[in-house]
């Protein structure tokens, strides 16, 4: 008896499901299913938004850490930002009596360069060479440096044409740098066919007598933006992005741009918005730069975007908030014939103060 009952425990015995039992229908497993979809289809949206949320936050603290090396750099250099002909690459001008161009270009990329040395501030390792092929490494190495990368920007970049030196098609640079503030007063104005692109100066955004790009002389640090997410070089003409790495590269380089209240900024395009341009325009720039959000309208002010000021704080803002002509510039640069320079709508938000002109606070 019991060597059965050990049998019987050890493999019992299956028994008939009774009449009143049933497994899953197709109908049931169809419903299922569809509510499985459903809370997918629900859920889906506000992950994305919340990965967007993220990736914003990632983006402002990038530009933190930018300002940060902004500032230890500045302590280094008497109070100069880098960037531009006049500070970081004010050798390239020949005051050292050396001669330099595109196939001898040492330490940064091109004249407008800020990012090898905010590299070197935070010290981070690259290729200083001088030659084309170090330039492209250079290049190609800090492009994808984590703290110089937007996790929003997702387009890619290919050479412009008239570049000397030509990188490979990869992901366009993301951030870029308010070119008025590396000017300097009395340094004389682009001409067609001279130097326009160095653009040590401009005629048409003209900073006050005595500036020089110092911290310290561009106005109100916390209302001054050094840097903003970006574009360069995007514009109607184009299919996508693409990047001058000339040694002297024209107007901002593949770095730098006027800002986002000029008609002929080349990172910023607001053109798309009803009024701004000049009848309908099938692809919206501001989808490139202004990416951390928009209200699916091409009015003015739809798409976010984010901005590091000279204090060292990051902030999203709205594209109309954004193209505020006193963010970027210098207290008292002036912008003569304004309403011929800047968008439609910004000259609307913020009207001539001096009669024709503006004067930037």
């Amino acid at each position: 008896m019991n060597y059965y009952r050990t049998r019987l425990i050890k493999y019992p015995v299956l028994r008939r499901r009774s009449p009143g039992q049933h497994g899953f229908t197709l109908v049931e497993l169809l419903v299922v299913i569809g509510i499985i979809a459903l809370l997918i289809s629900i859920l889906l949206p506000a992950l994305g938004k919340a990965r967007h949320a993220a990736n914003t936050l990632v983006s402002l603290s990038n530009l933190h850490s930018i300002m940060q090396s902004v500032h230890v750099y500045a302590s280094q250099n008497n109070g100069y930002f880098p960037g531009g002909v006049h500070t970081s690459a004010r050798f390239l001008e020949g005051n050292s009596g050396l001669s330099y161009d595109d196939s001898n270009c040492p330490s940064v990329v091109q004249s407008w360069d800020w990012q090898s040395p905010i590299a070197d501030a935070m010290g981070h390792d690259f290729n200083h060479g001088p030659s084309a092929s170090d330039r492209l490494e250079r290049y190609h190495n800090l492009i994808n440096y984590k703290v110089f990368q937007c996790p929003e920007n997702q387009f890619l970049a290919g050479p412009f044409l008239g570049s000397v030196i030509k990188p490979q098609v990869e992901i366009m640079n993301s951030y870029v740098t308010a070119a008025i503030f590396h000017y300097k007063s009395g340094a004389g104005g682009p001409t067609p066919g001279s130097r326009a692109g160095v653009e040590l100066s401009a005629t048409f955004n003209q900073v006050p007598t005595g500036y020089s790009p110092q911290i310290s002389a561009v106005g109100p640090a916390a209302r001054k933006i050094f840097i903003a997410d970006g574009a360069r070089y995007s514009s109607l003409g184009a299919l996508a992005p693409d990047v001058d790495l000339s040694y002297k590269a024209g107007y901002g380089g593949a770095y730098a741009d006027v800002g986002s209240f000029s008609k002929f900024t080349a990172s910023w395009g607001r053109g798309a918005i009803p009024g701004n341009g000049t009848g309908f325009i099938p692809f919206d720039l501001r989808n490139y730069a202004f990416r951390h959000g928009s209200d699916g309208t091409r009015n003015s002010g739809a798409y976010r975007f984010n901005a590091a000021f000279f204090d060292g704080h990051a902030e999203t803002m709205d594209d109309l908030t954004g193209s505020n002509p006193e963010l970027w510039m210098p207290t008292g640069t002036l912008i003569p014939s304004y309403a011929s320079e800047v968008w439609p709508d910004v000259v609307a938000r913020w009207p001539a103060n001096r009669g024709s002109d503006y004067v930037a606070p």
